[in-house]
């Protein structure tokens, strides 16, 4: 299966937990690999609550398709200096060979 559409290259982000220190448990985030896909825009408006995928919180802005099928909601992909919250994973979108991921840009 091929994705069409112009390329975008992202990091993927994976929690680390450090040392427990005296304020509580140390985490960082470091880049694990590459992630390239293609990116479609799912609203206009990238922040709006409502229920989605079963979950009620924040609804995607942006879906990315890509052949890596490792990514997890607990992953987070940065491209440049912006960093994107991974809102849904689909593993089974066209039989495995194409993970669809939902995306919404990161305040803070």
């Amino acid at each position: 299966m091929r994705i069409v559409g112009p390329r975008n290259r992202f990091d993927l982000m994976r929690r680390i937990t450090g040392d427990v220190t005296a304020d509580g448990e140390e985490t960082y985030w470091r880049k694990e690999a590459d992630v390239y896909g293609v990116v479609t825009t799912i609203k206009s408006v990238k922040y709006t609550e409502g229920v989605i995928h079963g979950k009620v919180g924040v609804q995607s802005g942006y879906r990315l398709f890509t052949n890596r099928v490792d990514i997890t909601e607990e992953d987070r992909l940065r491209k440049d200096s912006v960093e994107y919250n991974i809102t849904f994973v689909d593993p089974k979108f066209l039989k495995n060979k194409v993970m669809a991921v939902d995306l919404i840009e990161r305040k803070g």
